[in-house]
């Protein structure tokens, strides 16, 4: 009898342990977990990140009490991301997801590895287990993956309000400009347009009533690299210029003309766009561009006014918006 009792206390302190370990764990969770709770670190780990892992929450939530699953973290690094599963009942496995879009297969894959390991062959323990190796889906048994948002096209709208300086002639103007681009994971694929209302020469005399003003409209691609809070931006862009001179004497006599010339122009761009997170961003740029078809060479359409200048470059300050 003396052995009995002792044994049913054993088994209730052991029951007590447990229970006092489960309710440890479950108020590390983080709050609002659920029955599973999906976390991405960091937090602020890019737009495609955060994207998959909202959509890979809402499928984890819609599961229900049916996964044995605690929490699957998700950690975002240089190249890729580790997932890393946790079952209910402290057990670990991890698979390597090196796109947004490999989420849903990641833990899929995971799902399967820990439900092929019998529970009751792991004693339960208020630690993680060792790592269970990763096994290959099974085809009913996976996620179906998402849409991909990482992958999918997100619209981004901007302006952008700034200086140029052009040469030779030390040509200096206001410009405006707007731009629509998709982002797509890191690249950016775009249509710009840029207007320089008046450009006026730094360098000798200009002629009586000489103005000068441009317009441009192109293309460019780019990159966007994320660094802590901040997307680091580059690339280059491909546009048709078309200028605009005018003058007492232009076109021949004094009266005033209107020569214009429409040439393509080749450039590079770099600045920064942040908080990277927020859907309205602070976007500083600099530019460089030349006339692809005369490097070098400054272009005279009237010969009663200054020559166009075939280099420029520009600092200019605007905001970017991801619509919702």
């Amino acid at each position: 009898m003396g052995v009995v009792r002792h044994g049913m206390e054993r088994g209730l302190l052991a029951a007590a342990a447990w229970a006092a370990c489960e309710v440890a764990n479950a108020a590390a969770a983080p709050a609002g977990s659920g029955a599973c709770s999906v976390v991405l670190v960091p937090d602020d780990a890019g737009a495609p990140w955060i994207d998959a892992t909202t959509a890979l929450a809402r499928r984890v939530g819609a599961a229900g009490s049916e996964a044995d699953c605690r929490t699957i973290r998700i950690e975002v690094g240089a190249v890729g991301a580790t997932v890393v599963f946790t079952t209910r009942d402290g057990r670990q496995a991890q698979r390597t997801a090196e796109s947004p879009g490999d989420l849903g297969p990641a833990v899929a894959a995971l799902l399967v590895s820990v439900e092929s390991s019998s529970p009751l062959s792991t004693p339960p323990h208020p630690g993680p287990s060792p790592a269970v190796p990763p096994s290959s889906p099974s085809p009913g048994d996976a996620v179906a993956p998402s849409s991909a948002p990482a992958d999918s096209a997100h619209l981004e709208l901007g302006a952008a309000a700034g200086g140029r300086i052009a040469g030779p002639g030390g040509f200096v103007s206001p410009d405006v400009g707007v731009v629509a681009s998709l982002t797509i994971a890191r690249w950016e694929l775009g249509v710009l347009a840029q207007w320089e209302p008046l450009q006026a020469p730094t360098q000798g005399a200009a002629p009586s009533g000489f103005a000068m003003s441009s317009f441009a409209t192109g293309v460019l691609v780019g990159r966007r690299q994320p660094v802590g809070g901040v997307d680091i931006v580059a690339g280059a862009l491909a546009a048709v210029t078309v200028t605009s001179e005018t003058g007492a004497g232009a076109g021949g006599g004094g009266a005033t003309g209107g020569p214009s010339s429409a040439e393509p122009r080749a450039g590079l761009y770099a600045g920064l766009a942040f908080p990277r997170r927020a859907r309205l961003r602070l976007r500083p740029m600099l530019g460089a561009d030349l006339a692809a078809s005369r490097v070098g060479t400054p272009l005279v359409i009237d010969s009663a006014l200054p020559p166009l200048p075939w280099w420029s470059m520009t600092a200019s300050l605007g905001v970017e918006w991801e619509p919702l």
